[in-house]
């Protein structure tokens, strides 16, 4: 038998599935989410909680809704928002976090008896360009524009090589603690509540000692904002002659090289922190097959080969225009 509640929808009694509680009338969509969200601080790591506090935010937006009145569409509309904002991945982890909500206000409180996004599929993924990465010369410019800097130049110096050595995230370096550096290895705190183990490299253990004498080695390495440290590296950017550097750059500069160089996905996913050597393969290789492809190809040279001497021959003048 079913049951009916309270709730009119277009001046109809909304018929519920036999078993099923009401819909609770008086919650709205923003009251949900407080809800949620300060379930979800008990629960769940800091990080995870900005990420949702962050995703989720579009629902502000109907906070006064009645949270029986929160149907798909709004749910399609916020996705389709991100989707054309960001990249299908961001939309995807969005997609995620509000179907989290959804089920919390569906299975945990009961304040619906169904989730609007019972039935819907997460953006699919397509393809993508590969990440772009800095080549060689490019690295030695960056480090020339850190050792030229007029105030600190160690300071740029040190944290360009920390960026390289660890493929560290800007989050990471800003985070960084004096007790984190064992000898020529760096502790690494990372998403998602993971640790890792990075090499330093000689320069850098030396940079840091240096540093540790002059400040006294306690608390962070540096007393830096994550805003400051991308202001300071699109600087040094711009000094060495780099659109649009950033952080997350020098991450993708290292990972692309080591698959260069062959280094095995086991390995730089422990020294990146990914959480799967499957995204190491999905980002990066086939970016770098493309590199190979290119310079293969400008080494066989087949071009020269084939038409040989017809190549060395001087080019003939093109007849004036009358």
């Amino acid at each position: 038998m079913a049951v009916v509640s309270s709730h009119q929808s277009q001046g109809r009694a909304l018929a519920l599935p036999a078993g099923k509680v009401p819909v609770e009338q008086s919650v709205t969509v923003g009251d949900a989410l407080d809800a949620f969200l300060a379930d979800l601080e008990i629960a769940a790591p800091a990080d995870t909680l900005r990420t949702y506090r962050s995703l989720l935010m579009p629902l502000r937006i109907h906070a006064a809704l009645q949270l029986a009145d929160f149907t798909r569409s709004h749910c399609q509309a916020m996705i389709l928002a991100r989707m054309k904002a960001q990249s299908t991945s961001t939309a995807r982890t969005a997609f995620a976090a509000l179907a989290s909500f959804c089920n919390y206000v569906c299975d945990d409180r009961r304040w619906l008896y169904e989730s609007p996004m019972r039935g819907m599929k997460p953006p699919k993924l397509g393809s993508k360009p590969a990440p772009r990465y800095l080549s060689a010369d490019e690295v030695s410019r960056l480090w020339q524009a850190a050792q030229t800097s007029r105030r600190r130049p160690q300071d740029n110096m040190l944290i360009v090589l920390l960026l390289f050595d660890g493929l560290l995230r800007a989050s990471e370096l800003c985070h960084m603690r004096w007790t984190d550096v064992r000898g020529d290895t760096a502790v690494i705190y990372g998403k998602r509540g993971s640790v890792r183990v990075v090499p330093l490299s000689a320069r850098t253990v030396a940079l840091l000692t240096q540093r540790r004498d002059e400040f006294g080695g306690k608390g962070l390495i540096f007393e830096m904002s994550r805003r400051s440290l991308l202001d300071r590296i699109k600087l040094l950017g711009e000094r060495a002659g780099i659109a649009d550097m950033h952080t997350h750059l020098t991450r993708h500069t290292v990972a692309s090289h080591h698959v260069l160089v062959g280094t095995d996905t086991i390995t730089l996913q422990q020294i990146g922190g990914w959480a799967s050597s499957a995204m190491i393969v999905e980002t990066y290789a086939a970016g770098v097959v493309a590199q190979v492809a290119v310079e293969r190809a400008r080494t066989a040279a087949l071009t020269d080969r084939l038409l040989g001497e017809n190549l060395r021959r001087p080019l003939a003048r093109s007849p004036k225009a009358e």
